[in-house]
């Protein structure tokens, strides 16, 4: 019996042998350093497909794997993000935000853009989107879903720490609204903007006008209370609803009044007319910026002898712009000028709708003071030119792209408009006349100064928006 079992031992072992000599070749020439290293090989496949159901296991209850975002920067400008954005994820509709150090939404800024992913990828030209002063990178937010993907911005694009910063406002008009019925709207809404640029800490706050109604005392009074308490100074030219305290010496008694009385060595160059003057403010004094407040003086539009300054002020005008041709000049007056075409609606400061509607009272084109004001910011293009008086909302940029800001192709220095801080005003497509939005929205400019640049952020104060799309930046006059 023990002789048969060993002789089967045997016969299995020659099977074996013979077996594994049919299966060699010639031409096969692993050696047992490759079986080896197969044996390794096959080992790391079955580690990693472990990992790897172990990953889907622990993303099947944690959410997607969330997939950072790609940038393709397409210009090195600083301050703007001027780039191509891919995305990996999940299929759905993606909202672009600006994000902070802790990686949330930005607060108060409304998307930069949005992006579709499909097929698990989506890609989107962002162009001239300007990056707040607060920016620590971009956030996409997926609005099914809410799942975020994140990426910081390169921080050498970021305009670094500001010189100073200031606030701009239009269109007070205290006394003329109260739409709410519990007083006087206008002073609610001055005083929320005041609120706002005290929290951010402005530096100063400069308005283009049209301070009352009909130029009475009384909203000089409210105005003065409302600005006495302020951290910061507060200056403003004349519109054409305070013209007549002009004449009747109010503006002199109540506005601006350390320009006349020579008690503030910072105000200089004051005009002839005492009323036009250059603020100096101290927080400029390493960037040189000057601040020029152009008073009108009269309420005159639309016809062939409109004048809405006299010709001794173009002149001082001219004067000053010569003198500081070298700095960055912000100029701030009332009414702002038509497009070079000569049409009130394609100007910076107004628009058309599709049913023809348009506000109706530009600077009248083509008249004396007109063409020599518009020939100033032809030739000095460091002025940047503030203006206000058709109370638009930034929104109404569909209407005309140049509505809130433009240079028009660097023809003239650039101009802005600035929207109503008590009465914005807003158009529907098919609206013949436009609509006030008192109480519901504030709107104007709060204005980051840099070296070399000059960061404008428009915002809306009851809402507290900042409006992202609208942001601009200007490379300024004193760039190297």
């Amino acid at each position: 019996m023990k002789k048969r079992i060993l002789a089967l031992l045997i016969m299995l072992l020659m099977l074996l042998s013979s077996c594994n000599t049919q299966n060699s070749s010639p031409s096969d020439s692993s050696t047992d350093e490759e079986a080896s290293h197969e044996q390794t090989t096959d080992a790391q496949s079955t580690a990693e497909k472990t990992e790897q159901t172990t990953t889907e296991e622990e993303s099947s209850t944690q959410g997607p794997e969330i997939s950072p975002l790609a940038f393709v920067y397409t210009s090195q400008d600083m301050g703007q993000l001027d780039a191509t954005l891919t995305l990996e994820g999940e299929d759905g509709i993606y909202e672009i935000y600006y994000m902070d150090t802790e990686l949330s939404r930005l607060e108060g800024y409304n998307k930069i853009t949005e992006i579709t992913v499909e097929n698990g990828i989506g890609s989107i030209d962002i162009i001239d989107s300007v990056i707040p002063p607060t920016a620590f990178g971009i956030i996409a937010i997926n609005t099914e879903t809410k799942d975020t993907y994140e990426a910081k911005i390169q921080s050498e694009r970021l305009l670094g720490d500001e010189a100073y910063i200031f606030g701009v406002l239009s269109d007070v008009h205290f006394g003329r609204y109260n739409v709410s019925g519990t007083g006087d709207d206008a002073i609610d809404a001055f005083d929320n903007a005041l609120d706002h640029f005290d929290e951010i800490g402005v530096d100063f706050v400069a308005i283009t006008g049209d301070i009352t109604s009909e130029g009475e005392e009384e909203s000089f009074i409210k105005y003065t209370e409302a600005v006495s308490t302020r951290n910061y100074e507060v200056f403003s030219c004349t519109g054409n609803h305070d013209v007549t305290a002009i004449a009747n010496g109010l503006w002199k008694q109540y506005m601006n009044k350390e320009a006349f009385d020579g008690s503030n060595s910072r105000i200089t160059d004051v005009s002839a007319n005492g009323l036009d003057f250059v603020f100096c403010p101290d927080e400029a004094e390493t960037t040189g910026d000057v601040f020029v407040f152009l008073s009108q003086m009269r309420w005159s539009y639309n016809s062939s002898t409109s004048t809405l300054l006299d010709f001794s002020q173009i002149n001082w005008l001219k004067s000053v712009a010569e003198k500081y041709k070298d700095k960055t000049v912000y100029l701030f007056f009332h009414t702002f000028l038509c497009g070079p075409d000569g049409e009130g609606h394609t100007g910076v400061g107004n628009i058309k709708n599709p049913a023809g509607y348009e506000y109706d009272l530009p600077y009248t084109s083509g008249c004396g003071d007109e063409k020599l004001f518009r020939g100033i910011l032809e030739k000095y293009k460091n002025i940047i030119f503030f203006s206000g008086h058709s109370h638009w909302m930034f929104e109404m940029e569909k209407y005309n792209e140049n509505a809130n800001f433009s240079n028009f192709n660097a023809e003239y220095g650039y101009m802005v408009h600035v929207p109503s801080v008590t009465e914005p005003r807003w158009v529907d497509d098919d609206d013949t006349y436009r609509e006030s939005k008192n109480t519901q929205n504030s709107q104007g400019w709060i204005i980051y100064a840099y070296d070399k640049y000059t960061l404008m952020i428009p915002v809306d104060f009851v809402t507290g928006t900042y409006y992202t799309e609208y942001m601009e930046i200007i490379y300024t006059s004193i760039q190297e």
